[in-house]
């Protein structure tokens, strides 16, 4: 009689999946369902800690450079910059700082920011004086 019931017990959890969370139109297709333990607060890199959050920033965009996954010390490597950026150093009022301009692969896209759009860098200060963010 044990032995009844263990095989019935054990046949019952081989059928259809009676409490599967996901939609049966959704099976077999390439989905990868994923939880996390806080919403995101920041979608910027500068402003964002927590791995839930790089989690989403990364399905949105890549990075120029990146670190090497396995040596160490840490070295970094480009990712979507088509070389490392070398530093070029610039003299003004008689202070000196490094610049690097950084180059992305082609076939890249990006949307550029406002800020650095040509026609906006000639806009009267007088008319941008009281806009809080770009």
């Amino acid at each position: 009689m044990r032995a009844l019931l263990l095989v019935v017990l054990i046949l019952g959890g081989c059928g259809e999946i009676w409490n599967d969370p996901y939609p049966a139109a959704e099976r077999g297709k390439n989905i990868l369902y994923s939880v996390f333990a806080d919403r995101p607060k920041h979608l910027d890199p500068a402003q964002s800690y927590a791995s839930d959050e790089a989690t989403f920033t990364r399905q949105i965009y890549e990075p120029p450079l990146q670190y090497h996954y396995l040596k160490r010390p840490y070295e970094l490597m480009p990712l979507t910059a088509a070389a490392m950026p070398q530093p070029r150093p610039v003299e003004k009022n008689g202070v000196t700082t490094s610049v690097y301009d950084i180059r992305i692969k082609p076939g890249i896209r990006f949307q550029p920011h406002p800020g650095f759009v040509a026609e906006n860098l000639r806009l009267n200060p007088q008319r941008t004086k009281h806009l809080k963010s770009p």
